[in-house]
Formats: structure tokens, C-alpha cells, sequence
């Protein structure tokens, strides 16, 4: 669904075929943005870890990640693994002031919906509490670039029209919205 929004509303170009590849797969170069998602905990081998980083801090790949339904075992996951393989950039919370947040990337999404579960519905039958904010993204910045973008809050569900009301996450247009841009930052960025 990303795809096909990128593609509408962006008139970026890019194929909705859904293709599977391993980091150590060499049909892997043929993707210069990866993407990642899971609700599990994970662990990459030495090799992976090898090759996602020279990937990213050698060849200015880009890798876009996030966490389906806000998964704290995938969140704890990756930030464990972006720190064993960019050991000098930690993944860090993007500052407000940038313009990835802004309509230079496509949208003004500095104020967006985000849909916190409630473990004891509302009395009006409401599962879930949605207050506007700016999205939460993590970045690790290589050579002055973002090169690694990850959401801890779910993009996935949403962009599949799930509306699950135990996902923590963004509503669907938003997580739209969040996603292009990242995508046309992910195009744009000047790669030192």
C-alpha cells in the first residue's frame, strides 16, 4: 500500500511487486531502500551484520524499519542490532526541526494521529486514545545523512488498513504520509 500511495501521490516510481531478499542474497544490490518490520525478536548473524553495514555506511544504501504494533521485543531487537553494527551512531530520536517533518519531503506531518491502546475501555466503548503529535522516528546519521530510519511505533498495520485496536500506532492516512516522506528523504538525500 506504501508503494501504490508512493506512486499516486508522490509520483514516485516505484513497482508494488513484494520481493523478499536476504542481506547476504547479491539480488540485494538491486534495492538501494530496504525495508524491515516484525513483531519478534530477532538477531542477525556476524555476516548479516557485516554486510547491512557496509551496505549502508559504504554504498549509502538506506534502511527504513518499523515495528508492527509497536512490538517491544522487535523494538529491543533492532535498536540492539543497530548498535553492534554502527557502534559510532547510535539510532537517536530525529529533531522536530527537521525538515523530513515538513512539506520538502512531501507532507507537513508535524502533527499527526497517533492510537495508544486502552486496557480498560472508555465509558462511551472507546478501545484506544488518539492524540496528535509529531511521529516518532529514530535515526542513526552516517556522514551528515540519515541512513537508517526506524519507527517504534506501528506504520505496517496501519499501511495494510488494519485497524486493529490493540496496535500501537499511527492512523492510516498518517502512517501513509510519514512513509513517502521517508521514502523521498531516502531518494534526495545528498550521500557523501
Amino acid at each position: 500500500n506504501l508503494m501504490q500511495a508512493a506512486k499516486r501521490e508522490a509520483s514516485l516510481p516505484f513497482s508494488r511487486k513484494k520481493t523478499l531478499v536476504s542481506v547476504t542474497d547479491k539480488k540485494v544490490y538491486q534495492y538501494p531502500i530496504l525495508f524491515m518490520h516484525g513483531r519478534f525478536g530477532f538477531e542477525f548473524s556476524e555476516e548479516e551484520r557485516q554486510k547491512l553495514r557496509s551496505m549502508v555506511k559504504d554504498n549509502g544504501f538506506f534502511l527504513f524499519a518499523d515495528s508492527i504494533c509497536a512490538s517491544g521485543k522487535f523494538t529491543e531487537s533492532f535498536r540492539k542490532e543497530m548498535l553492534q553494527i554502527f557502534p559510532e551512531g547510535e539510532l537517536k530520536r530525529i529533531d522536530a526541526n527537521h525538515p523530513i517533518f515538513t512539506k520538502q519531503y512531501g507532507s507537513d506531518i508535524q502533527s499527526v494521529a497517533l492510537r495508544t491502546p486502552i486496557s480498560d475501555p472508555e465509558p462511551d466503548g472507546q478501545k484506544f486514545r488518539e492524540t496528535k503529535t509529531l511521529p516518532y522516528l529514530e535515526a542513526i546519521e552516517i556522514n551528515g545523512t540519515l541512513s537508517v530510519i526506524f519507527s517504534p511505533n506501528d506504520l505496517s498495520c496501519a499501511l495494510e488498513n488494519a485497524k486493529s485496536v490493540e496496535c500501537k500506532g499511527y492512523k492510516t492516512d498518517d502512517a501513509s504520509r510519514i512513509g513517502i516522506n521517508i521514502l523521498r528523504y531516502a531518494l534526495n538525500r545528498e550521500i557523501p
